[in-house]
């Protein structure tokens, strides 16, 4: 039995103990993510709506509230950006869920 090994490697124990590490700082690291998130959304629903990204005021809640309210196609005009479809797919699904805002932040920021 040349070149197999029946015990551990010392890279393969130093494997282990990273994966522990590493699950723990993940972990603490989408929580940390998560809070500020929260209190991103607190900020903006609650106390200022103009931290909102001009973008997000100028271009695509209007945007999204043709599309949604007023039935205007989603690719009949330029493109206004170069967002890919699925930004854009996002941005209407936000609107539809009629909390703009909450979903905005759930949607799209974490991407």
């Amino acid at each position: 039995m040349t070149g197999t090994r029946r015990y551990p490697t010392k890279w393969a124990i130093l494997r282990v103990q990273m994966t522990l590490r590493d699950k723990r700082f993940q972990v603490a690291l989408g929580g940390l993510a998560f809070l500020e998130l929260a209190v991103r959304y607190l900020y903006v629903s609650v106390l200022d709506s103009s931290i909102l990204s001009a973008d997000l005021r100028s271009v695509w809640r209007p945007f999204m509230q043709s599309v949604v309210h007023d039935n205007v196609p989603m690719y009949v005009h330029p493109a206004l950006d170069n967002k890919p479809p699925l930004f854009e797919y996002l941005n209407v699904l936000a609107g539809l869920t009629g909390e703009y805002i909450a979903a905005w932040h759930l949607f799209i920021v974490p991407c």
